[in-house]
């Protein structure tokens, strides 16, 4: 018996450190050259029939939006508002009328 739990234990620790380093390279893998890209778009078609991949720029504003969500919306929502009036009266600023 004791055999029996020290291989599953051997086995279950193989397949999470298998599963982590699966997850640690796919998650680089948009990152790297098109050898890897065309590999990774073959082992996507045969999982869910994938047919062609995403442009680079999706890619760019995937990552931009998922990475930096509360930066990418100040940058461009901030000049609407008025820089000074949160600050006097302490409500919510007032638009910008343009």
């Amino acid at each position: 018996m004791f055999r029996l739990i020290s291989e599953t234990t051997l086995f279950l620790c193989r397949v999470i450190a298998n599963y982590l380093m699966w997850r640690a390279v796919f998650s680089v893998t948009d990152y790297l050259h098109a050898e890897v890209l065309d590999r990774q778009l073959h082992y996507e078609t045969a999982l869910w029939g994938m047919r062609e991949r995403q442009s680079r720029w999706r890619d760019c504003v995937r990552f931009t939006n998922y990475n930096q969500r509360a930066s990418t919306p100040v940058y461009w929502i901030s000049p609407l508002f008025e820089s000074d009036t949160s600050a006097t009266n302490g409500g919510p600023p007032e638009l910008k009328v343009t």
